[in-house]
């Protein structure tokens, strides 16, 4: 006979009936009987990204509160470790961390096992960002002796690596950024490698600067003589496609004025002053000469 739907550790009878011919026979027994059956149990972890040396509790249901709890892990202990009394995780690094429970027997209950996996994500990294400056100059290792911009980096997580990439009219060379024209569009962003337990880390998008530089210093080149009456004006240096143009600043007594833009006219003998501006272009600013005495 085998009972069913019994409580462990609850006593009972045993009534025994037979039939022989039309006669029905009834036999207890009263000797009192008691059952042992199977642990029912179950545990469970919630899943989480990688903390480093972060601790997770098991939520472990059984019907045999007695029975000695025994976990174990078969992962790495670079993933994680458990408290074989407690069933603790210690968290190590990402990856698969499977559990064994084992609740041993007592009085009624016999002995079982039960496995289950807890996974161990990788985490997203702190913020990275780009430490480095958002302007720099046209062409500024060549014509300021400043040198180029090498980008920089700092924040994320982990042992990943760090580089860059660029978009626009820009590039980097040997970890230098070379930059189009000013004015031209240039951005950057960070990037750290994932590794182990982090995922891969992009920074936010850093806008450079490309900023207009100076001109080469600009001269008006005539000789400070000249004859009453209408002479060609030209200058040496400055930089860039800018037009020249010219200014009285002091038209003196040789009554001077600036005509046909790049003639300086003398209407009588005296002196005068005048100056020449180099205007604006894609690349540099305007430019002013020093004052010239005629």
């Amino acid at each position: 006979t085998q009972a069913t739907n019994a409580t462990a550790g609850q006593g009972y009878t045993f009534t025994f009936a037979a039939t022989s011919g039309s006669t029905n026979f009834n036999v207890t027994d009263t000797t009192v009987a008691k059952v042992s059956r199977l642990t029912a149990v179950t545990t469970s972890y919630v899943d989480q990204a990688y903390v480093a040396n972060a601790v997770v509790s098991p939520t472990t249901v059984t019907d045999n509160s007695g029975g000695t709890k025994t976990y174990s892990t078969t992962a790495p202990n670079n993933i994680c470790t458990v408290n074989s009394s407690t069933g603790a995780i210690t968290i190590k690094g990402a990856g698969l961390c499977p559990i064994r429970l084992v609740i041993g027997d007592t009085t009624y209950f016999r002995t079982n096992s039960v496995t289950t996996n807890f996974t161990i994500s990788k985490a997203t990294q702190a913020t990275v960002s780009i430490t480095s400056t958002n302007e720099v100059f046209y062409m500024q290792d060549a014509l300021m002796t400043i040198p180029l911009l090498q980008p920089t980096a700092s924040g994320g997580s982990g042992t990943g690596a760090i580089s860059f990439m660029v978009s626009g009219d820009c590039r980097l060379i040997s970890g230098k950024l070379i930059t189009g024209n000013a004015g031209s569009d240039c951005s950057l962003r960070a990037v750290r490698d994932g590794d182990a337990n982090y995922e891969d880390a992009v920074s936010s998008r850093q806008v450079i600067t490309i900023k207009k530089v100076e001109q080469a210093n600009l001269a008006i080149a005539n000789t400070n003589t000249a004859s009453v009456g209408d002479i060609d004006l030209f200058t040496t240096g400055g930089s860039g496609e800018g037009a020249v143009t010219y200014t009285v600043d002091t038209a003196g007594a040789a009554s001077c004025s600036i005509v046909d833009a790049t003639k300086l006219r003398a209407a009588a003998s005296g002196t005068c002053v005048i100056f020449a501006t180099k205007a604006a272009s894609t690349n540099f600013n305007s430019k002013i000469s020093a004052l010239k005495t005629f």
